[in-house]
Parts: C-alpha cells; structure tokens; sequence
C-alpha cells in the first residue's frame, strides 16, 4: 500500500525591522522588528488564526523567531529552528547603507542576476549556497512531516530563491523573474509525494500574499 504525504508550506517573511527601515544591509546580522513589522506579524497572525499547523520552523535570526512566536501566539504550534532558513550573508556589506552600492557593478548582479553575483568580493554567501542550504531545510521538515500545514518563517532572499526553485525555476534566472517578497507577505506551496517518489511534486498556491495587511 502507498503512503502519501500532503503538506502545505506556509512561507512567512519576518516583519520589517529598523535595518529594513533605515536601508541597511542585514543578512546574518540582526536588528529587532519596529512597531510596524510587530503590527504585520499581528496581522499576518489575524490572517492564519483559521489555519490549524502541525508545526512551525522558523531561522533562529531573532526577527523570524519573534515573527513566528507573534503568529503563534498561544496556540499549542511546536516552534523549531533551522540554520538553513538563515538570510543571505552579505559579508562586508552588513550595516552598510544599500543606496551607497546602487552603482556598484556586484549590487547589481546582487538584485539582477544571481549566477553573476560575487559573494568573495565582499566576504558574504553566495545565492547557490543559501539555496542547497535551504533545500535541505524543507527536505528536512518533509522527512519529519507526514500530512498537515506547517508554518516557515524565514527572510526575503532565502525565500524568494527557494519558492522559485520548488515550483519549477533555476536559481540562476530567479531574480529576472521574481519579486521582492514583501515583510510577512504570505506565499503558500503545496507538497505531495507518495512512497514510490524519492521527491514529491511542489505546487504554487499563493505568492507574496499582503491582502491581510491592509
């Protein structure tokens, strides 16, 4: 007999922060969640309180973390942590004023070609390393998970690469043919597999979802 998995991956971006305010290069780096980004994780909690998760994961960065426990809030959701999820390293650019590199030829492959991007100029991550990095998160999740809905939490970068590459697209192309995923915008993914298929297939329910914060 077949054993099926059917699970849906509810992908949260964490709430804006004063880095994200003030145009600073974050990444790995951390900066707490400003009264706005707390106000879109109530919301975006508001948005999800029908949904009944079998668990959460979220990257240990304290803005994903404190997004997620804002969305849970007192409901019995199991919160784990996943180094996987972590943001894009940006090495020397961290804490460093975004506009400043507008013009600088490498910010450029940064937000228009990620194949061309160079991570060893400036001592950061490279996007094909951030995307084995979380791939092998969700496989992760999907191993521990049978059926259900299971929330992710997580940073713009991981998961605009990731979402495109699990419905289909190649890391290389993603930033021509994406978008900025929006602070706790809500993107869901459907997964289902069946015991035959060493990988199951991922199907696009919704992306960057903000109806919830307005």
């Amino acid at each position: 007999m077949l054993m099926f998995k059917n699970l849906n991956f509810y992908f949260v971006r964490h709430g804006e922060t004063h880095w994200n305010e003030l145009q600073l290069f974050q990444g790995k780096s951390d900066s707490d969640l400003t009264l706005k980004g707390l106000h879109q994780a109530r919301l975006t909690a508001k948005a999800l309180h029908y949904v009944i998760f079998d668990a959460a994961y979220s990257s240990p960065q304290k803005r994903a973390v404190d997004t997620a426990n804002v969305i849970i809030a007192k409901r019995q959701i199991p919160l784990l942590y996943h180094d996987g999820l972590v943001e894009i390293n940006f090495g020397q650019w961290e804490q460093q004023f975004v506009p400043n590199y507008y013009q600088h030829p490498n910010f450029i492959h940064l937000i228009s070609n990620a194949q061309h991007y160079d991570a060893t100029e400036n001592g950061g991550e490279n996007f094909q390393t951030v995307l084995n990095r979380s791939l092998e998160a969700i496989k992760s999740i999907i191993k521990q998970q049978q059926n259900g809905n299971i929330l992710v939490v997580s940073h713009g970068s991981v998961l605009r690469q990731l979402i495109y590459v699990l419905t289909g697209g190649n890391w290389q192309d993603h930033l021509q043919h994406t978008h900025k995923l929006e602070n706790t915008s809500i993107s869901i993914v459907n997964y289902q597999q069946t015991s035959d298929e060493s990988m199951g297939q991922f199907t696009m329910r919704q992306l960057n979802g903000t109806e919830h914060l307005f």
